[in-house]
């Protein structure tokens, strides 16, 4: 179809021919070689089982999943996906397989202790590393155990990093923790004080408590990690403070970490910045949004302020947003990207969202369209569609304008059908008005 702008093809000021017949025989022409449909304000409703809805402004379909549909809980904290292909789900009541289908749930290890919240989950040689309320866990071939064993202080486990080589990075109730690989088995359990990193406690967790909530890795190796309010960084075996917030209740959300000497981070009330060789910048959202820049890379989703964002961090700019105003979904935790679909965990349950097939303009200087009732494509491979009161617009591609105004054909009627002659004159059938003719010259 070519892309261009009808307004400036046919003169406006050629009159209108209303043609009032009682035969049916051209109008039913019209409407049979037309085909009609709306453009703006199409719903479409599919009976799922799970809650499936189509959202307008955003362009994505919507499937939520939550009790009815199998969870033990709609309070999502983690998810991941496997080499398999399975989803994986943590929730307030353990940790849930998904095969597309049903869901299988785990919530006591084989030695009956409870697992609890699940906060995160990372695959490594065919084993799920998980970390929750209770502790520190290990799913290999159906079996759940505990790792962790923790007598005198918190056991929570927050997030985790695994390394190629196997060993474990993890943020906890307690602080940062490493535990190398080779101390990792699954006959004997391990306490997570006696890993934590040297000097933490001492030098680092006074002001704010010795919590960790955010671990993260580099390309490069390097390990970045946060507490509510401030970010660190741990290289050449010592930490290494980078930012304490400015503002209160800027909590950090996200990191993401680039090398050892630039990072990204979110966070609540002041949005995306950037650390760059002890240089700090706080990005602006209006600034790095290019939703028509295409991306070179798939670039790194992250739960935002008001929704979910495609941050590229190679490029340095937002390429996608979704805002979830209306959708009900409460306290995003986290978002999965699998292939062409997202994954969101919320608080009010599981959201699958996927593109849709079609695509809504919304016309921007014509906010009084309330309707549209038919479409047609002309010969230069033009769109028009009529809507409401007699209006008919033109579609350039990316533009909504008016074509032909209520006053220049009919005030009332809508515009039921378009159909082109071959003489280029623009037939309308209209609501209750009649049929009407446009003569270019």
């Amino acid at each position: 179809m070519k892309q261009k702008t009808l307004s400036c093809l046919i003169n406006l000021s050629v009159p209108i021919t209303l043609v009032h017949t009682t035969s049916n025989h051209l109008l039913n022409n019209l409407f049979i070689r037309n085909i009609i449909l709306s453009t703006i304000g199409l719903f479409i409703c599919l009976p799922l089982k799970s809650q499936t809805a189509f959202n307008p402004s955003t362009g994505h379909v919507f499937t939520r999943f939550s009790t009815a549909q199998g969870l033990p809980s709609p309070e999502i904290f983690s998810l991941a996906v496997d080499k398999k292909g399975f989803l994986w789900v943590g929730s307030v009541a353990g940790i849930s397989k998904y095969d597309g289908y049903t869901f299988t749930h785990f919530t006591y290890a084989t030695d009956n202790s409870q697992i609890g919240a699940v906060y995160s989950i990372k695959e490594n040689a065919e084993k799920l590393w998980i970390g929750s309320s209770a502790g520190l866990f290990c799913l290999s071939n159906g079996k759940l155990t505990q790792v962790s064993e923790e007598r005198d202080s918190p056991n929570g486990v927050y997030d985790i990093v695994v390394e190629k080589n196997g060993d474990l990075w993890l943020a906890t109730q307690i602080g940062p923790v490493h535990i190398p690989e080779e101390f990792l088995s699954d006959s004997s359990k391990v306490q997570l004080k006696n890993y934590l990193l040297p000097g933490w406690t001492n030098n680092y967790s006074t002001t704010y408590g010795p919590e960790c909530q955010l671990i993260r890795q580099a390309k490069d190796g390097s390990i970045y990690f946060s507490q509510p309010y401030q970010l660190y960084k741990y290289s050449d075996q010592s930490i290494q403070l980078l930012y304490t917030a400015q503002e209160p209740n800027d909590k950090m959300e996200e990191l993401i970490p680039i090398n050892k000497s630039m990072v990204y981070f979110n966070s609540s009330a002041t949005g995306l910045h950037k650390l760059s060789d002890s240089h700090h910048q706080n990005l602006q959202f209006k600034n790095l949004y290019q939703p028509e820049r295409i991306p070179k890379s798939q670039g790194h989703w992250y739960v935002g302020s008001l929704g979910i964002v495609c941050f590229q961090p190679d490029e340095e700019f937002i390429s996608e947003s979704i805002n979830f105003h209306g959708e009900g979904a409460q306290w995003f935790s986290m978002v999965l990207k699998e292939e062409s679909v997202l994954w969101l965990a919320t608080h009010s349950g599981l959201i699958k969202v996927k593109p849709s097939f079609f695509h809504v303009f919304s016309p921007t200087h014509y906010n009084n369209i309330q309707e549209s009732f038919s479409l047609t494509e002309l010969q230069s491979g033009q769109l028009l569609f009529g809507a409401n009161h007699g209006a008919i617009y033109s579609f350039d591609g990316k533009l909504i304008e008016q074509f032909i105004a209520s006053n220049q054909s009919v005030q009332h009627a809508e515009i039921k059908s378009l159909y082109e002659d071959k003489q280029s004159w623009l037939w309308m059938a209209t609501g209750y008005e009649g049929l009407g003719v446009y003569r270019n010259g």
